[in-house]
Protein backbone atom coordinates (compact mmCIF):
# COMPACT_ATOMS: atom_id res chain seq x y z
CA UNK A 1 0.00 0.00 0.00
CA UNK A 2 1.86 3.76 -1.04
CA UNK A 3 1.86 6.68 1.19
CA UNK A 4 -0.66 8.57 -1.41
CA UNK A 5 -3.48 5.86 -0.20
CA UNK A 6 -2.51 6.23 3.21
CA UNK A 7 -2.70 10.37 2.75
CA UNK A 8 -6.25 9.74 1.13
CA UNK A 9 -7.04 7.47 4.34
CA UNK A 10 -6.07 10.08 6.80
CA UNK A 11 -8.04 12.89 5.45
CA UNK A 12 -11.14 10.49 5.07
CA UNK A 13 -11.04 9.63 8.79
CA UNK A 14 -11.87 12.60 11.23
CA UNK A 15 -11.09 12.53 15.09
CA UNK A 16 -13.12 9.54 16.92
CA UNK A 17 -13.90 10.23 20.52
CA UNK A 18 -13.11 7.02 22.61
CA UNK A 19 -13.57 8.44 26.29
CA UNK A 20 -16.18 7.94 28.63
CA UNK A 21 -19.92 8.28 27.15
CA UNK A 22 -22.67 9.20 29.66
CA UNK A 23 -25.74 7.19 29.91
CA UNK A 24 -27.73 9.09 32.47
CA UNK A 25 -27.32 12.91 34.78
CA UNK A 26 -29.00 15.25 36.97
CA UNK A 27 -27.53 18.07 38.37
CA UNK A 28 -31.29 19.25 39.55
CA UNK A 29 -31.32 22.50 37.17
CA UNK A 30 -34.17 24.60 36.15
CA UNK A 31 -36.10 24.32 34.14
CA UNK A 32 -36.38 20.68 34.49
CA UNK A 33 -36.23 21.00 38.28
CA UNK A 34 -37.99 23.46 40.29
CA UNK A 35 -37.18 24.93 43.95
CA UNK A 36 -38.73 22.72 46.75
CA UNK A 37 -40.07 19.23 47.11
CA UNK A 38 -38.02 16.52 45.61
CA UNK A 39 -40.09 13.97 44.81
CA UNK A 40 -41.74 12.88 41.38
CA UNK A 41 -39.16 15.51 39.90
CA UNK A 42 -37.31 14.27 37.20
CA UNK A 43 -36.87 10.88 37.98
CA UNK A 44 -36.31 10.77 41.21
CA UNK A 45 -39.00 9.70 44.40
CA UNK A 46 -38.21 10.92 47.82
CA UNK A 47 -39.77 9.89 51.15
CA UNK A 48 -41.48 11.88 52.89
CA UNK A 49 -42.67 13.38 49.48
CA UNK A 50 -45.12 15.64 50.99
CA UNK A 51 -42.54 17.32 53.71
CA UNK A 52 -41.44 20.54 52.83
CA UNK A 53 -37.62 21.01 53.67
CA UNK A 54 -37.22 17.12 54.17
CA UNK A 55 -35.82 16.58 50.76
CA UNK A 56 -35.64 19.63 48.47
CA UNK A 57 -34.09 21.02 45.64
CA UNK A 58 -32.67 23.93 46.87
CA UNK A 59 -30.40 27.10 45.67
CA UNK A 60 -27.87 26.35 48.63
CA UNK A 61 -25.83 24.43 49.70
CA UNK A 62 -24.65 23.49 45.43
CA UNK A 63 -21.68 22.13 44.57
CA UNK A 64 -22.52 24.19 40.57
CA UNK A 65 -24.64 25.37 38.57
CA UNK A 66 -27.41 27.26 39.96
CA UNK A 67 -29.57 24.56 42.50
CA UNK A 68 -28.91 21.15 44.08
CA UNK A 69 -30.27 19.06 46.30
CA UNK A 70 -30.07 18.96 50.40
CA UNK A 71 -31.94 15.68 52.86
CA UNK A 72 -32.59 17.65 56.26
CA UNK A 73 -32.91 15.29 58.66
CA UNK A 74 -33.34 17.96 61.63
CA UNK A 75 -37.27 18.08 60.37
CA UNK A 76 -38.91 14.66 60.52
CA UNK A 77 -38.48 11.91 63.33
CA UNK A 78 -38.72 9.65 60.09
CA UNK A 79 -35.58 8.64 57.93
CA UNK A 80 -35.24 10.32 54.57
CA UNK A 81 -34.68 8.83 51.45
CA UNK A 82 -34.46 9.79 47.99
CA UNK A 83 -34.06 7.22 44.92
CA UNK A 84 -32.83 8.48 41.41
CA UNK A 85 -34.38 6.28 39.00
CA UNK A 86 -31.89 6.33 36.10
CA UNK A 87 -31.96 2.65 34.54
CA UNK A 88 -28.86 2.76 33.00
CA UNK A 89 -27.90 -0.35 30.90
CA UNK A 90 -24.48 -1.08 29.06
CA UNK A 91 -23.91 -1.33 25.17
CA UNK A 92 -22.95 -4.68 24.56
CA UNK A 93 -19.62 -4.69 23.88
CA UNK A 94 -19.01 -2.37 27.44
CA UNK A 95 -18.47 -3.97 30.61
CA UNK A 96 -17.22 -0.87 32.89
CA UNK A 97 -19.85 1.31 34.39
CA UNK A 98 -19.31 4.46 36.84
CA UNK A 99 -21.59 6.01 38.68
CA UNK A 100 -20.68 9.59 39.96
CA UNK A 101 -21.97 12.40 42.30
CA UNK A 102 -20.68 15.47 44.36
CA UNK A 103 -22.05 14.96 48.55
CA UNK A 104 -21.19 17.25 51.54
CA UNK A 105 -22.18 16.74 54.79
CA UNK A 106 -22.86 18.97 57.80
CA UNK A 107 -22.08 16.82 61.07
CA UNK A 108 -25.29 15.92 63.05
CA UNK A 109 -25.89 13.41 66.09
CA UNK A 110 -26.57 11.00 63.66
CA UNK A 111 -25.30 7.49 61.66
CA UNK A 112 -24.83 8.78 58.72
CA UNK A 113 -25.98 8.58 55.30
CA UNK A 114 -25.85 5.56 52.69
CA UNK A 115 -25.72 5.44 48.93
CA UNK A 116 -26.77 1.99 47.21
CA UNK A 117 -26.58 0.88 43.62
CA UNK A 118 -28.82 -1.65 42.57
CA UNK A 119 -29.21 -3.51 39.13
CA UNK A 120 -32.54 -3.98 37.55
CA UNK A 121 -32.68 -7.55 38.55
CA UNK A 122 -32.42 -6.45 42.25
CA UNK A 123 -29.00 -7.14 42.67
CA UNK A 124 -26.94 -5.45 44.76
CA UNK A 125 -24.13 -3.59 42.79
CA UNK A 126 -22.81 -1.76 45.72
CA UNK A 127 -23.61 1.05 48.95
CA UNK A 128 -21.62 3.13 50.47
CA UNK A 129 -21.89 4.60 53.99
CA UNK A 130 -20.64 7.84 54.74
CA UNK A 131 -20.48 8.05 58.73
CA UNK A 132 -19.12 11.12 60.42
CA UNK A 133 -16.69 11.44 57.62
CA UNK A 134 -15.63 7.88 57.84
CA UNK A 135 -16.21 5.86 54.46
CA UNK A 136 -17.58 2.01 54.84
CA UNK A 137 -18.47 -0.34 52.16
CA UNK A 138 -19.78 -3.16 51.10
CA UNK A 139 -21.13 -5.33 48.26
CA UNK A 140 -22.22 -8.83 49.19
CA UNK A 141 -20.87 -8.49 52.88
CA UNK A 142 -23.26 -8.53 55.54
CA UNK A 143 -21.07 -5.99 57.76
CA UNK A 144 -19.83 -3.20 55.99
CA UNK A 145 -15.76 -2.88 55.64
CA UNK A 146 -14.01 0.33 56.67
CA UNK A 147 -13.08 2.36 53.83
CA UNK A 148 -10.07 4.74 52.82
CA UNK A 149 -10.50 8.24 53.00
CA UNK A 150 -12.69 11.27 55.14
CA UNK A 151 -15.00 13.23 53.89
CA UNK A 152 -14.57 16.56 55.78
CA UNK A 153 -17.44 18.44 57.36
CA UNK A 154 -18.46 21.41 55.21
CA UNK A 155 -16.40 20.26 52.30
CA UNK A 156 -17.79 18.72 49.09
CA UNK A 157 -16.49 15.62 48.17
CA UNK A 158 -16.40 13.58 44.38
CA UNK A 159 -17.40 10.06 45.11
CA UNK A 160 -17.29 7.55 42.20
CA UNK A 161 -18.73 3.79 41.97
CA UNK A 162 -16.64 1.77 38.98
CA UNK A 163 -18.66 -1.61 38.25
CA UNK A 164 -16.92 -4.16 35.80
CA UNK A 165 -18.85 -6.83 34.64
CA UNK A 166 -15.47 -8.50 33.01
CA UNK A 167 -13.80 -8.48 36.51
CA UNK A 168 -16.98 -8.91 38.58
CA UNK A 169 -16.07 -5.90 40.76
CA UNK A 170 -16.50 -3.13 42.85
CA UNK A 171 -14.61 0.21 43.45
CA UNK A 172 -15.12 2.75 45.62
CA UNK A 173 -13.79 5.93 45.18
CA UNK A 174 -13.62 9.67 46.84
CA UNK A 175 -11.77 11.67 44.19
CA UNK A 176 -8.35 9.98 43.55
CA UNK A 177 -8.11 7.93 47.06
CA UNK A 178 -9.30 4.45 46.39
CA UNK A 179 -12.13 3.28 49.49
CA UNK A 180 -12.26 -0.38 48.51
CA UNK A 181 -12.88 -2.35 46.37
CA UNK A 182 -15.29 -5.75 46.53
CA UNK A 183 -16.17 -8.77 44.19
CA UNK A 184 -19.51 -10.22 43.35
CA UNK A 185 -20.98 -13.39 44.84
CA UNK A 186 -24.09 -12.61 42.34
CA UNK A 187 -24.91 -11.70 38.81
CA UNK A 188 -26.49 -8.98 38.44
CA UNK A 189 -27.75 -7.25 35.16
CA UNK A 190 -25.87 -5.46 33.35
CA UNK A 191 -26.52 -1.74 34.10
CA UNK A 192 -27.82 0.57 37.39
CA UNK A 193 -31.60 0.15 37.85
CA UNK A 194 -31.68 3.20 40.85
CA UNK A 195 -29.76 5.04 42.78
CA UNK A 196 -31.21 5.12 46.84
CA UNK A 197 -29.73 7.39 49.04
CA UNK A 198 -30.85 7.41 52.61
CA UNK A 199 -30.24 9.11 56.51
CA UNK A 200 -29.80 5.92 58.95
CA UNK A 201 -31.25 6.91 61.76
CA UNK A 202 -34.39 9.75 62.20
CA UNK A 203 -35.06 12.37 64.93
CA UNK A 204 -30.98 13.80 63.83
CA UNK A 205 -29.62 17.39 63.03
CA UNK A 206 -27.94 15.88 60.30
CA UNK A 207 -28.03 17.00 56.21
CA UNK A 208 -26.51 16.01 53.34
CA UNK A 209 -26.07 17.70 49.63
CA UNK A 210 -26.10 16.41 46.60
CA UNK A 211 -25.34 17.32 43.34
CA UNK A 212 -23.77 16.48 39.87
CA UNK A 213 -24.75 12.77 39.46
CA UNK A 214 -23.07 11.13 36.09
CA UNK A 215 -23.71 7.62 35.24
CA UNK A 216 -21.16 6.51 32.20
CA UNK A 217 -19.78 3.94 30.27
CA UNK A 218 -16.33 3.48 29.33
CA UNK A 219 -16.21 1.54 26.10
CA UNK A 220 -12.87 -1.16 25.65
CA UNK A 221 -9.59 0.08 24.55
CA UNK A 222 -9.40 0.72 20.93
CA UNK A 223 -6.55 -0.24 18.67
CA UNK A 224 -6.87 1.84 16.18
CA UNK A 225 -5.82 4.74 18.97
CA UNK A 226 -2.41 4.03 18.54
CA UNK A 227 -0.98 6.53 20.60
CA UNK A 228 -2.91 6.62 23.21
CA UNK A 229 -4.81 9.84 22.93
CA UNK A 230 -8.42 8.96 23.38
CA UNK A 231 -9.42 9.89 20.29
CA UNK A 232 -8.73 8.15 16.52
CA UNK A 233 -7.51 10.90 14.41
CA UNK A 234 -4.50 11.89 12.05
CA UNK A 235 -1.92 11.53 14.86
CA UNK A 236 -2.59 7.60 15.49
CA UNK A 237 -1.64 7.20 11.56
CA UNK A 238 1.24 9.02 11.32
CA UNK A 239 2.44 7.18 14.89
CA UNK A 240 1.82 3.98 13.37
CA UNK A 241 3.59 4.46 10.00
CA UNK A 242 6.65 5.84 12.16
CA UNK A 243 6.39 2.84 13.98
CA UNK A 244 6.21 0.57 11.02
CA UNK A 245 8.62 2.39 9.06
CA UNK A 246 11.32 1.82 11.94
CA UNK A 247 10.43 -1.50 12.28
CA UNK A 248 9.60 -0.92 15.95
CA UNK A 249 7.60 -4.14 17.98
CA UNK A 250 4.23 -1.78 18.46
CA UNK A 251 3.89 -2.13 14.59
CA UNK A 252 3.35 -5.48 15.39
CA UNK A 253 -0.31 -4.70 15.10
CA UNK A 254 -1.62 -8.42 14.56
CA UNK A 255 0.57 -9.97 17.25
CA UNK A 256 2.10 -12.18 14.67
CA UNK A 257 5.53 -12.00 16.02
CA UNK A 258 6.66 -10.27 12.80
CA UNK A 259 5.89 -6.06 11.63
CA UNK A 260 4.80 -6.55 8.00
CA UNK A 261 2.50 -5.35 5.28
CA UNK A 262 -0.04 -7.99 7.26
CA UNK A 263 0.22 -5.55 10.25
CA UNK A 264 0.16 -2.08 8.01
CA UNK A 265 -3.39 -3.85 6.11
CA UNK A 266 -4.49 -4.42 9.87
CA UNK A 267 -3.97 -0.94 11.17
CA UNK A 268 -5.47 0.29 8.02
CA UNK A 269 -9.15 -1.87 8.59
CA UNK A 270 -8.98 -1.00 11.94
CA UNK A 271 -8.50 3.09 11.66
CA UNK A 272 -11.44 2.74 9.04
CA UNK A 273 -13.20 1.21 11.38
CA UNK A 274 -12.83 3.84 14.21
CA UNK A 275 -13.98 3.01 17.58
Amino acid sequence: MNHTLCAVLVLACPGVAVASVPLASCGFEPPAYHLGVLDQQGSWLAFPGDMAGAVDVVTTPRKSGVQGMLMNQSVTFDSLEAVWLCNATLSSGTDLLSVEWDMRIELGNGSGWTITLTAANGAPLGMLWVDGGNLWYKVWSFDPQAGNGFLNAGTWGRFRVDLDWSARTTTFMLGSTVIGTQGWHHTPSRGVAQVALRSLIGGTTDTAAFDNFLVSETPPPCPADFDGSGFVDTDDFDAFVVAFEQGFIEADFDASGFVDTDDFDAFVRAFEAGC
